[in-house]
């Protein structure tokens, strides 16, 4: 089977279905001109390659990376399939013919997908086995003259993926820039065959800011904006950096309140807001990075809550596809969850399926035992909201081991996701329900939680009804007043589904700086959770 894997690219809605598609796209669908960005500001995050691959082109020559990279030059790689129309625009565009050649740039093409055959590379010209799945032949350029740089095919036995093509991320054209000091960045995004010049000049400006030795190092925060309190926090450090480099955090509120390293967890132990800083350091200089982190508690029975939005980040679409996503938990956050009683799911009713539920103990990196299923048949009629998830008796957890909630869909990709709930194991996504990474690893780095609320009683947060809560006056100029009882948290949100405030423990919200317009207060109780739109004056 054809391994055409599929990239994802995210959209944000509110009250629409704003759509995004795991699909083999062209890079110029999102062309950036980099030409007013500065080199020191931190925009994009390098990685290190590892060991330079080692392989052999259609026509038996040997390709070392590491003889390019030690004669100082940046190389792309192209990875392509001989079906991809895409692919075949870029190739005849001229554009890797003119990257060739600058003095300080290699192209390197590869068909990255292991069924297809040499023959097919070479189309036409490669007699009566090159079939029909190619676009024509990829060894000559649109005026019939002969490519230049290597061309590698992956083989049936995919022995490509373990060497030149372990950068590949899965779409096609797929252009990585690889510098001279062993570090890469994919270039999506940054190029079109529909603009050759300027293409070209945004992949230098990029080689040009790449992390040279003797630089200060740049970084930034990887993480969320908002955690359960009493849950361990994981943060990551992206670092721009070739020189050897020490790291460092302190977390205001946390515990610990410092540490050290690319890769650190702490746990906020009140609600508030709380702030982390990053430094990191080499005998070139340092960088500082600081991440503003909104920490609330759960209520009662309630282990995981996707209380970053009311609307749906439409990750996917309609197509027919296999997807599965889901959130886990470890052990260690299980102790006063003793089952799992029902779970929500967010479904935007136009992305009409049957949803499955799944509850599964598992490792850390994977389920394994499935403990109860659920199925629902969502239909447009049910309009937008989360849909409940019923288990005809109650799964009782196994806290010794990872506990797993998996959602996938007969018909559709998974749609619905927030903003970043807290849980750094709330973005898991597999195409076979086997192999499964989180979110932001597949996806360009989207931080994002799928919006699935899971339950260890029936007595949950749920939707609060009118005589609940009120929200007044309205229309409002400054102030707004919550009347509810046990009122743990507000989020105002605009029109755009961007949240302008968050405010913990108040039944007055004054908004007299916001603009005028129309805006949805999230109100979340102990009881439950309301939503009421506001005009402010």
């Amino acid at each position: 089977m054809k391994k055409r894997l599929l990239a994802i690219i995210a959209a944000l809605a509110i009250g629409t279905a704003a759509m995004a598609q795991f699909t083999t796209s062209a890079g110029g669908d999102e062309f950036i001109d980099l030409s007013a960005k500065s080199s020191r500001t931190f925009t994009r995050q390098w990685y290190n390659i590892g060991t330079p691959f080692v392989a052999t082109d259609v026509y038996g020559n040997t390709v070392r990376l590491q003889d390019f990279l030690d004669s100082g030059k940046f190389v792309v790689i192209d990875y392509s399939c001989t079906w991809c129309g895409p692919c075949w625009n870029l190739h005849t565009s001229g554009m890797l013919e003119q990257i060739n050649a600058l003095q300080d740039f290699q192209v390197i093409w590869v068909e990255i997908e292991s069924s297809n055959t040499t023959q097919q590379i070479f189309g036409p010209r490669g007699g009566s086995g090159y079939a029909s799945s190619t676009q024509g032949d990829w060894t000559h350029n649109a005026n019939g003259d002969s490519i230049t740089y290597p061309i590698i095919d992956d083989d049936a036995n995919r022995s490509c993926l373990s060497t030149c093509a372990r950068l590949y991320t899965g779409s096609v054209p797929t252009l990585m820039l690889i510098t001279p000091y062993g570090q890469y960045i994919n270039l999506s995004g940054y190029f079109s065959y529909q603009q050759v010049s300027q293409s070209i000049s945004n992949i230098r400006s990029i080689a040009n800011s790449a992390p040279r030795p003797g630089s200060a190092p740049q970084c930034k925060i990887d993480g969320g904006s908002a955690a359960i309190t009493g849950m361990p926090v994981t943060l990551k450090a992206l670092v721009n950096t070739v020189d050897p480099v020490t790291i460092s955090w302190t977390f205001s509120g946390g515990n610990p309140s410092t540490a050290t390293g690319d890769s650190v967890t702490t746990t906020f132990g009140n609600d508030g807001t709380h702030r982390v800083y990053l430094t990191v350091s080499n005998a070139n200089g340092d960088d500082h990075d600081t991440l503003v982190v909104i920490s609330r508690s759960l209520p009662a029975n309630v282990i995981s809550y996707s209380y970053g939005a009311s609307y749906g980040t439409n990750i996917g679409s309609s197509q027919s596809a296999a997807r599965h996503w889901a959130v886990s938990f470890p052990p260690e956050y299980l102790a006063n969850f003793p089952q799992v009683h029902h779970v929500e799911y967010y479904v935007n009713s136009q992305y009409s399926a049957t949803y499955t539920m799944k509850v599964y103990s598992g490792s850390a990196t994977a389920p394994q035992t499935e403990l109860g299923s659920t199925s629902l048949n969502v239909t447009s009629s049910m309009g937008n909201g989360y849909k409940s998830f019923n288990l005809s008796n109650p799964v009782t957890v196994d806290a010794t081991k990872t506990l797993w909630i998996v959602m996938s869909a007969t018909a559709t990709y998974p749609i619905s996701a927030c903003s970043f709930s807290g849980n750094s194991n709330s973005n898991w996504i597999s195409s076979d329900g086997t192999t499964w990474k989180h979110l932001p690893d597949v996806s360009n780095g989207l931080n994002y939680s799928w919006m699935i609320n899971v339950y260890s009683s029936p007595n949950g947060i749920s939707l609060a009804s009118d005589n609940e809560i009120s929200v007044y006056p309205n229309p409002a100029t400054d102030n707004v007043t919550i009347m509810a009882d046990g009122v743990r948290y507000v989020d105002v949100i605009d029109m755009n589904g961007t949240t302008v405030m968050k405010v913990n423990d108040a039944k007055t919200i004054n908004i007299e700086n916001l603009s005028s317009g129309v805006y949805v207060f999230r109100v979340v109780t102990d009881n439950g959770v309301a939503m009421r739109k506001v005009v402010k004056k």
